[in-house]
């Protein structure tokens, strides 16, 4: 189960994960959209004429029921536009990591997405529009193995890398303050 959930709206450059939905319709998959935005009704469209065997589109959750959807998903899936210059690291991400999930990312070229899945060995990236290479990594992630060691990377990046505690440390360095005297 390959999860992308969040905002439906033309920032995700979502016509590839159209093209990526027909294009793994050979392989052993299933694409869960859990989302809304400006390009809902588009996605519907287009999932309502495809193989209701390979995708399903759901509008909206609660955020306890799509945390219990991404604790049995298999892979999270992250798009951004390719058209992007402006570095951009969707929030979805780390409900994706809370749930132990390994990250496909389809993205620009600009974000810092690719390096933080890289660093973390939490995932694989392509460029949003290269299907080969997306198709290379939903093969690579179809294996138990790899999927179960990316998603234990991605639970300890969380873990280490993104706390509150570490963020306010980042924030108040930024400011030129050392936050000591701060209840925080």
């Amino acid at each position: 189960i390959l999860l992308y959930g969040g905002n439906l709206g033309k920032p995700q450059g979502l016509d590839f994960l159209l093209q990526a939905i027909v294009a793994c319709e050979s392989l052993d998959c299933f694409f869960l959209i859990v989302g809304d935005g400006t390009e809902y009704q588009r996605i519907k469209n287009a999932v309502d004429h495809m193989d209701k065997g390979v995708v399903k589109l759901i509008k909206f959750l609660p955020n306890k029921e799509y945390n219990k959807l991404a604790e049995i998903s298999d892979v999270g899936l992250v798009f951004l536009n390719p058209s992007f210059t402006v570095p951009n690291i969707p929030s979805r991400m780390l409900s994706y990591m809370n749930a132990s999930l390994p990250i496909l990312a389809a993205t620009d070229e600009c974000t810092d997405l690719k390096k933080i899945i890289e660093e973390g060995k939490m995932g694989y990236w392509c460029k949003n529009g290269d299907m080969d290479a997306f198709l290379k990594s939903v093969s690579l992630l179809s294996r138990s193995e790899v999927r179960n060691v990316m998603g234990r990377n991605a639970r300890k990046v969380l873990e280490e890398e993104y706390t509150v505690q570490r963020s306010y440390k980042i924030i108040m360095n930024h400011m030129g303050m050392n936050g000591e005297g701060v209840d925080h």
